[in-house]
């Protein structure tokens, strides 16, 4: 208890030791915003603002002295050298990573040869005889029933087919252009679900191709196209928007004479001739694997169709613009039913050999060919 009294009083700050009163300041703002000032004084104060008769607390002053903190003296540790020791520490450091490292391989491992076995072990204790036969009782019947729908399926699409080309053609001979298109389409739906690449399937595939071209023909002309991509259409619009929403992806169907042009990388033809509008050559480009199956190195006449890509300034000195058809949407006209619509004079009494039938009649043929070649 003596202890206790005596550390006590070691911390405590006799009366006798309280320093003599000086000046200290205080100065505070009021809630008003009126500065206030004055002196501490031996008991407590309370001031009166002044300006809004507020009265403020000031506290006394502070007679005692600041606490002073004793400093620690540290005793300097007589030992091994400090580069001995962290060599030793290091090493040791090294040894428990390294061990760490292996137990953890090991716990790892452990951990997952008992997960194998855990599982192996499910596997086997679930694959019971009944649950087997279950289970392939259920896969019999999915494919069961997966042959089932196809087969239903393919019966569908056939009756669909023939349906379909009868309409078609009936449509075709009434020019009923819009019901021979919806017709084709229908066929060519059903021929691909088929799978069929027969001479029948093709021709189907080509017709409704033709007439897919003819009811998304671009409904202006090549002239207003060069027109307006020149800044002369009639139109409000801008060129770009134009572009967009009459000329882009929209078909084109013309008769050229077309040329394999040597300069380039082998995979465009230009026209032999180019067209002029407004004493501006126009330039038609076309892929070069359309004119395959022709295999001629000259002037290739031929009538074709396209999607038309893009309308631009052309880089060839030869034209001032160029029209370049999209290369998976080019193909070769083949069939005179499906020409009608477009206005072509079949027959020439001047060029017999080189009319729309003879031509149609040769594309046709050649296409035939090379469609057989690929089957």
């Amino acid at each position: 208890m003596s202890d206790v009294n005596t550390k006590s009083k070691r911390f405590s700050l006799p009366r006798s030791s309280k320093v003599p009163p000086q000046e200290q300041g205080w100065s505070l703002r009021c809630l008003c915003g009126t500065d206030l000032t004055g002196f501490r004084e031996e008991g407590s104060q309370k001031i009166v603002c002044p300006n809004c008769e507020r009265v403020h607390f000031i506290l006394p002053l502070n007679t005692y002295p600041h606490p002073k903190r004793a400093r620690k003296k540290r005793k300097r540790r007589q030992g091994e050298p400090l580069r001995k020791i962290a060599f030793t520490k290091i090493k040791n450091a090294g040894g428990a990573v390294r061990k760490g490292v292996r137990n953890l391989f090991v716990k790892t491992g452990r951990g997952i040869a008992a997960s194998l076995l855990s599982l192996l072990t499910k596997i086997r204790n679930w694959f019971t005889p009944l649950r087997i036969a279950a289970s392939l009782l259920i896969i019999l019947l999915s494919f069961g029933g997966y042959y089932g729908y196809r087969q239903q399926s393919r019966a569908k699409a056939l009756q669909t087919l023939r349906e379909s080309i009868t309409r078609a053609e009936q449509a075709l001979e009434q020019e009923k252009w819009a019901e021979a298109t919806e017709q084709f389409q229908l066929a060519a739906e059903a021929v691909k679900l088929l799978g069929r690449n027969d001479q029948f399937a093709w021709q189907v595939l080509q017709k409704n191709r033709e007439l897919q071209a003819i009811d998304g023909l671009c409904a202006l002309s090549l002239e207003d196209i060069i027109h307006s991509a020149a800044g002369k259409g009639s139109t409000t619009l801008t060129w770009q928007t134009e572009f967009k929403t009459m000329v882009q992806n929209r078909w084109l169907v013309m008769e050229s004479w077309v040329l394999l042009d040597a300069s380039e990388s082998k995979s465009e033809a230009i026209l032999a001739h180019s067209i002029s509008i407004d004493d501006e050559k126009v330039n038609i480009i076309w892929p070069t694997s359309l004119f395959s199956p022709l295999n001629s190195e000259a002037e290739l006449h031929v009538l074709s169709a396209g999607q038309i890509e893009s309308v631009e300034r052309s880089d060839d000195p030869r034209f001032d613009w160029a029209v370049k058809i999209r290369p998976e949407s080019a193909f070769l006209w083949c069939f005179d039913e499906t020409i009608s619509p477009l206005g072509f004079e079949l027959d020439s009494q001047w060029f017999p050999e080189d009319s729309i039938r003879a031509l149609l009649t040769r594309q046709r043929r050649l296409a035939g060919a090379a469609e057989g070649d690929n089957q």
